[in-house]
């Protein structure tokens, strides 16, 4: 499967049944990105974003980002967005919304965990990323999603992690 036309389209393979059928080759789930992994200091200016949008209102506030490929480089782009403390909703008519391949949102101080909410309105295809406890022990946790079928896959395999940032799917026993 690819996310965008083109050849510098992300290729996956995402595991749908752990049944072994006699005669097929046996597959193993992969993401593989035609880029670079995202920087640790896109990171940082995702996790000083967080902090201030949970920071500086009575209850802390989500966030959303979408991480767009621009020929050479990740673009951080922060849509117009409604923010509540448990939710955060793009405006699906920004350009953003469209073209992102990385979609990004704040937990603040919950934990780094797909929601009921999360699953709802996550049906696109697309990476899945939620930056968790950031007032604690920031937390990345990061799933592909091909129309309401997921996967989670870990962080560093998209994203340069740096000092300080866990990677949950590392930090759970599987």
């Amino acid at each position: 499967a690819s996310m965008r036309a083109g050849s510098m389209a992300p290729e996956l393979a995402v595991l749908c049944s752990s049944h072994a059928t006699s005669g097929l080759a046996t597959v193993e789930p992969f993401v593989q990105l035609h880029y670079p992994r995202v920087s640790g200091v896109t990171v940082y200016q995702m996790l000083l974003a967080a902090w201030l949008a949970g920071s500086f209102t009575p209850v802390p506030l989500e966030i959303l980002f979408h991480l767009v490929w621009e020929q050479t480089h990740w673009k951080l782009v922060t849509p117009q967005q409604i923010q509540t403390s448990m939710s955060v909703r793009p405006d699906e008519d920004a350009p953003s919304y469209r073209n992102a391949l990385i979609e990004v949102h704040s937990h603040h101080s919950m934990e780094t965990r797909f929601s009921g909410t999360d699953n709802a309105e996550e049906s696109g295809f697309r990476l899945y990323v939620i930056l968790g406890r950031i007032f604690s022990q920031p937390t990345l946790r990061v799933r592909v999603g091909i129309y309401g079928h997921r996967w989670e896959i870990p962080a560093r395999w998209i994203f340069n992690l740096p000092l300080g940032i866990a990677d949950a799917f590392y930090a759970e026993t599987r």
